[in-house]
Formats: structure tokens, sequence, C-alpha cells
């Protein structure tokens, strides 16, 4: 399977350096609709076809009316001011990715994943409206919209909140919605993870070594189990913090260290990284349930480092 999939990256110019996919159960096309739209879009069309200008996406959707459910995005994020053509997307490859771990948990997603400048993406529709008179599209009749990362961006998170919308009970989205505040019990501000990260190898007295987090080490938001979506938003308005589930705190820290420093003159030693938390622990005013709830300190001075003695 890993060699299959090391040749199938190896022909989209993909590499495993990257992360290939990315899903995300907020977003639910049907593979169905995104199938269709697929075939209707021309992934070969070098200059003098399509082009996708810098920092935009182009969004392809089928016309109202039609059976289907699911909106494909191009997203050119190389920053350079460089258009790309719909040949550099590999958009086949990245569509097949994204069926194949994405589908069974009911998700959208991306390919490649963060990092990448060439983005495909499949997501539900937020504008879409299903209609008694089924058709299809036929070539050339996708609905193409072109706007700024930025735009999309909020157009993705409406798509979500369409999901969300369908998926809690109407008398549960009632329940949210008089939910006026999250009661905080207590908050412990720059908490080490419970898990560490081995930053070097094996270091003998006096001397120096480096280590760098440039290998996309990162640290999410960690909730208790069935805290919801909504239920998030309320908490995050009522301490005024900004993130959002989704949020994650890249580390690039570079650390140097000698060993003799913590260590008797006779020890190796190893350096451990620990990212940083701030904790809250709390209720919402119209339940008894207690949530735990962890949130990555962002900014300088996010990290925690300890040095491990050795013999």
């Amino acid at each position: 399977m890993l060699a299959k999939l090391s040749a199938l990256l190896a022909v989209a110019g993909l590499c495993q350096a990257q992360a290939i996919w990315q899903c995300d159960t907020l977003q639910q096309p049907n593979y169905g609709a995104c199938d269709t739209v697929m075939t209707l879009i021309d992934w070969k069309t070098g200059n003098e076809g399509l082009m996708v200008p810098d920092r935009e996406c182009l969004t392809f959707v089928e016309p109202p009316g039609n059976v289907g459910n699911c909106m494909i995005a191009a997203c050119n994020e190389r920053g350079d001011g460089a258009r790309q053509p719909m040949n550099t997307f590999a958009g086949p490859t990245s569509y097949g990715l994204i069926k194949q771990w994405c589908e069974p948990d009911k998700a959208g997603g991306q390919s490649p994943g963060p990092g990448a400048s060439n983005i495909v993406m499949a997501l539900n529709n937020p504008d879409y409206a299903p209609s008694r008179r089924v058709r299809r599209a036929t070539r050339g009749g996708l609905v193409v919209k072109q706007m700024t990362i930025e735009e999309f961006k909020a157009l993705v998170e409406k798509a979500k909140q369409v999901n969300i919308d369908q998926l809690v009970p109407p008398t549960r989205r009632s329940q949210l919605n008089k939910r006026a505040s999250w009661i905080n019990f207590g908050t412990t501000k720059n908490v080490r993870s419970s898990e560490r990260s081995r930053l070097s190898a094996i270091a003998g007295s006096g001397t120096g070594q480096e280590w760098s987090t440039t290998e996309g080490y990162s640290v999410s938001v960690s909730l208790s189990v069935g805290m919801e979506a909504s239920l998030f938003s309320i908490f995050t308005a009522s301490v005024s913090i900004t993130t959002t589930l989704e949020s994650s705190v890249s580390h690039t820290e570079t650390v140097k260290f000698d060993p003799s420093g913590r260590c008797d003159p006779a020890q190796d030693a190893v350096l451990y990284y620990y990212p940083l938390y701030d904790y809250y622990l709390g209720q919402f005013d119209d339940s008894d349930q207690q949530y735990e709830i962890r949130v990555p300190v962002e900014g300088a001075n996010n990290f925690a480092i300890d040095v491990e003695c050795l013999g």
C-alpha cells in the first residue's frame, strides 16, 4: 500500500514531506455529485485554459436544482504573484486521495494538506438547495466562481455551519441559543502538555547541540468528550479568546543546549520539548456537565524545555 501511494504521489508531483490529505467531518459533500463535477472540470488545460491567480481560488458546482451537493475548489497559495493553470493541480489524483481517506468518515477534505501551494478541496456546497426537478449538468454547464483565499475561507465556514445546523436537532439548537455564557470555575495558564517530544540525540557533556522544530511540530485545541462546536463558540466568546476548534499552534523554535549546564560532568543528556496550554474548567449555565478545555499558548515563550540526565 505504501509503495503504491509513493508511486502515485511521484506521478502527481507530490512529496511525502507534505501533508498528503486533510479531512474535516464538518464538510460533508455528496461524493456522487463530486464525481460528476470532477468529470466536468478540464484538469489538463495549460496556459490557454482557466488560470487561478495567486492567493485566489476557483470553485466549481453544478447549476442550482441538481441532485448533488458538492463544491470542488482549486486554490493557489503560492504567494509569489504567479498564476497557475489547471494542469498544475493534479486534480484527479488529489480528489482520489480525498475520496479514499475522507469519504469513509463522511467528511470532506483537501489534498495536498497544509503547507502545499496548489490545493484541491471537496466540500458541501453551502448554497445547495434540493429541487424536485432533478437534472444533471452537461459538460461546460458548471458554475465557476473566482474569489480570494479569504473569501473562500469564509465560504468554507458557511458550509460547515450549514452542516452543523442540519446535524443538530432543532430542539437542541434552541437550547444552544438560550445558553448565555460559559461558567468558568478556574483557569491555569501555561500548563505543560502531558506529551513531550524528544528534540535531540544523546549529547555528551560539554558538547553543545542545536535542534529546530521546523519539521512541522504543532499542537491543537483539546476538549472533553461530547463538547460540540456550537458550545465551543459560546465558550470562546465568554472568555474573550479568538481561537477555533481547528486552530493549531506551530512550533518553529531553535533550541541550543549543553548538558554540562544541568547534569554532572560524567553524564550524557537528551533534551525534551513541551508545548504549553491554557487550561479551563467549567460548565454552561443550563447544564451540570463539566468540561475541560486546553487551548495552545500562542506567541513567544509558548513552550518549556527539560533536560534529562543519563547515567
